[in-house]
């Protein structure tokens, strides 16, 4: 057996990939989140937007590269708004500069 894990852990670039798709995925839990929260249906959401249904679906799941400005114009739809942080990790290349 070999000791090679299935996912690179040790890989900047798969780190830096990882995180991106991470934070997609979190940006569509919040967005089905709040329409949950809302009581609004995917084309009400849709119209308030004026983009499509199947917009709305892409983006709840996960599917489009949404901007910041798009993500907090749809939770202010969903009568929310965005709030963002950070959290520090712990990167050897960022400590040894």
């Amino acid at each position: 057996m070999s000791d090679e894990s299935v996912f690179p852990t040790g890989d900047p670039t798969y780190a830096s990939t990882y995180a991106e798709e991470s934070a997609m995925v979190e940006a569509s839990e919040i967005i089905a989140s709040a329409l949950e929260r809302s009581g609004m249906s995917r084309a009400e959401l849709a119209r308030a937007l004026g983009v499509s249904r199947s917009e709305v679906t892409a983006r709840l799941a996960g599917e489009r590269n949404i901007t910041v400005r798009k993500l907090a114009a749809t939770l202010h739809s969903l009568g929310q708004k965005l709030e963002l942080s950070v959290v520090v990790t712990h990167d050897e290349r960022l400590q040894n500069t």
